[in-house]
């Protein structure tokens, strides 16, 4: 006869599924036969691919119907006609490049890759239609950022605040000057 502890075919089922101590980010699909590991994405990998657009198919989902109709409609418009959308989205593709145009040779001068809202706003300047209130200070032909404008303004502001100080410490000093003379005489 064979005892439980002397058998080596019987062995009992651990009632824990097993942990893997290699891999730390992974996990076990409970309810399947065989518990595998599997693994977490890890930070960073769960990346969404970009998918590039070509020019033409950013105009075409940029212009689409639904977008002119709630132009239309902003501006006052009741109805549409259907054949009104084909020359809506060319008379606003062609207004687009003309704005484009000296804006990327704006950026192109300047040595740089990115197109600011600041390029848009010199080149509507340019081309005599401006625009206010997009966070720039024109004076002449020189655009200066409201931020650049506001540091110089608050520094000039400390220049002045130092000077009164100064000028009324001077005259303390003054004062106190004058009250000993006359006290010591």
């Amino acid at each position: 006869m064979s005892t439980p502890s002397s058998s080596t075919n019987h062995q009992q089922a651990d009632p824990t599924p097993p942990t893997n101590t290699k891999r730390p980010n992974t996990a076990t699909r409970p309810g399947i036969a065989i518990n595998r590991p599997i693994p977490l994405p890890q930070l960073g990998q769960l990346r969404f691919k970009r998918r590039k657009l070509r020019p033409e198919e950013i105009t075409r989902l940029a212009l689409n119907k639904p977008t002119i109709r709630r132009l239309a409609r902003r501006g006052g418009v009741r109805r549409i006609k259907a054949d009104i959308y084909a020359e809506t989205q060319n008379v606003i593709r062609d207004r687009i490049k003309d704005i484009l145009r000296p804006a990327i040779a704006i950026v192109e001068h300047q040595g740089r890759k990115t197109l600011t809202s600041l390029d848009i706003v010199y080149a509507l300047k340019l081309l005599g239609n401006p625009i206010y209130g997009c966070g720039t200070i024109v004076h002449g032909d020189a655009i200066r950022s409201n931020a650049a404008y506001m540091r110089r303004r608050r520094q000039a502001n400390a220049r002045n605040v130092q000077e009164r100080e100064r000028e009324e410490r001077e005259v303390r000093i003054d004062q106190y000057l004058r009250q000993m003379r006359t006290g010591a005489r």
